[in-house]
C-alpha cells in the first residue's frame, strides 16, 4: 500500500532546516516541522522524567546552540562540541564513574542510525511506503543546495533527506577524531549492532 503523494523533506539537521528557513523559504511547506530533532525530543524526555535536571546536548553541530536558544529557549538546553567537551575534560577530571543504571539511553538502537546520512530515511521506515525512487538522501552542503534547487521540478522525490554536513553529522565541525569517515560511519553502525544483542 502506498501512501498518498505527499512530499516531504525531512532532516534531524538544524543547518539543513535553517537553509530551508533563510534560502529556500518556498520549500518550508515540505518540512517535516511536526517532528522534534533528536535534541529536543531527548530535551523533552529528560525534563519529563527529571524536571530538575540540566539538558546538556554534546555533538559535532555548532548550529545546534541555534536550534536550542532560538527555537527552543524555554527547554534551557546547554549544547557543546566534542572538542569543547574534550576541553572541559582537560580542566576537570570526573573521579567516579556513572553507575549503569543512571545511565540514560534509548531503547531503540536504530534511533542511533540519525548521525549518519540516510539515517533518518532509513529510521524511518519510509522504504516500507516508498520506492527507493521515491527517496533521495543527501549529505554535503554543495549537494542539499542542488538537491533543494531542483526539489519541485523534481517530483519523483517524495521523500528527501538531508544532512548538512558531508555523511552526516559524524563530519560536523565539532568533532575531534583521527578516524576518516568510514571509520566514523562503521563505529557507529557497530554499537547499533551491539547493542541489537
Amino acid at each position: 500500500m502506498k501512501i498518498k503523494k505527499r512530499r516531504y523533506i525531512t532532516s534531524p539537521c538544524a543547518s539543513a532546516v535553517r537553509l530551508i528557513r533563510k534560502k529556500y523559504p518556498h520549500l518550508e511547506k515540505y518540512l517535516a516541522y511536526k517532528v522534534d530533532s533528536p535534541m529536543v525530543a531527548t530535551a523533552k524526555v529528560v525534563h519529563h522524567k527529571w524536571p530538575d535536571a540540566k539538558v546538556v546536548f554534546i555533538g559535532p553541530c555548532i548550529v545546534k546552540r541555534l536550534e536550542a536558544s532560538e527555537d527552543h529557549p524555554d527547554l534551557d538546553i546547554l549544547v557543546l562540541t566534542y572538542k569543547e567537551l574534550n576541553e572541559v575534560l582537560n580542566i576537570v577530571h570526573p573521579d567516579e564513574a556513572i553507575p549503569v543504571e543512571q545511565l540514560f539511553d534509548l531503547e531503540n538502537s536504530s534511533t542511533r542510525l540519525y548521525p549518519i546520512s540516510g539515517g533518518l530515511a532509513t529510521t524511518s521506515c519510509s522504504s516500507h511506503l516508498l520506492s527507493r525512487d521515491e527517496i533521495q538522501v543527501i549529505s554535503g552542503w554543495k549537494k542539499c543546495a542542488e538537491a533543494l534547487d531542483n526539489f519541485e521540478k523534481n517530483t519523483s522525490v517524495r521523500l528527501l533527506d538531508i544532512l548538512f554536513c558531508d555523511g552526516g553529522c559524524i563530519n560536523g565541525p565539532g568533532i575531534e577524531s583521527m578516524l576518516t569517515l568510514e571509520e566514523r560511519r562503521n563505529k557507529i553502525l557497530g554499537y547499533i549492532e551491539q547493542r541489537k544483542i
